[in-house]
């Protein structure tokens, strides 16, 4: 059937239905990243939960990363300290059971994910709260998502091998997209002299 994008609204009664305890965590998660991915995932959903930090992520074959965040039930529209952490986790987990250097934009294009965690005194840099500012739960969930991450590949080398070729891809596109980039500039810079040169040659006072 048809699969619609989950709107902002959407989600944000979603992470209602969490604080208020109406909604199973694999309900949230799965029901987040199915409506986003549909049949395009690469790979079944990875999910993850401990008693403060519940993750899900996926791929599929579009470039730029899409992601969902929830902090005590609220959802944080513009991210935060838990989104970027889990990015971050993400990318060293990936990094670690590859034995490999990926940059960020290889491991995040394509990406689908969602993260809830649960903080004692949350801090939002808004009175909208659409962003967590909590600065000392950065590691913890950077660790808890690298590990999890790693241990999943480790367990499931049939989906490591599907994710590791999309950031083989992924690296590949950007290197070309980077080299088509030094082309046009060195293209640029000699057609810019070849003006000057011509302009010098044309310029002959009596």
């Amino acid at each position: 059937g048809i699969k619609l994008r989950p709107t902002n609204a959407e989600v944000a009664r979603v992470g209602l239905a969490i604080a208020a305890g109406e909604m199973k965590y694999q309900e949230l998660l799965d029901w987040i990243l199915d409506n986003e991915t549909g049949e395009d995932r690469l790979y079944d959903i990875i999910a993850y939960r401990s008693k403060d930090c519940e993750f899900a992520l996926t791929h599929s074959d579009r470039y730029g990363e899409t992601s969902f965040s929830f902090a005590n039930g609220q959802f944080t529209h513009d991210g935060g300290t838990h989104l970027s952490a889990f990015r971050e986790g993400v990318l060293k987990g990936i990094n670690e059971y590859s034995g490999k250097n990926y940059k960020a934009d290889d491991i995040r294009d394509g990406l689908i994910g969602a993260i809830s965690v649960k903080v004692k005194e949350a801090n939002f840099e808004s009175q909208t709260k659409n962003k967590l500012g909590n600065n000392e739960i950065r590691g913890p969930v950077v660790a808890q998502v690298k590990d999890a991450v790693a241990d999943f590949m480790h367990k499931h080398k049939d989906i490591a091998d599907i994710i590791l070729d999309k950031v083989a891809r992924n690296e590949s596109f950007h290197k070309q997209v980077q080299d088509a980039k030094k082309r046009r500039s060195h293209a640029i810079v000699c057609d810019r002299l070849f003006v000057l040169q011509l302009q010098k040659f044309q310029y002959q006072p009596f």
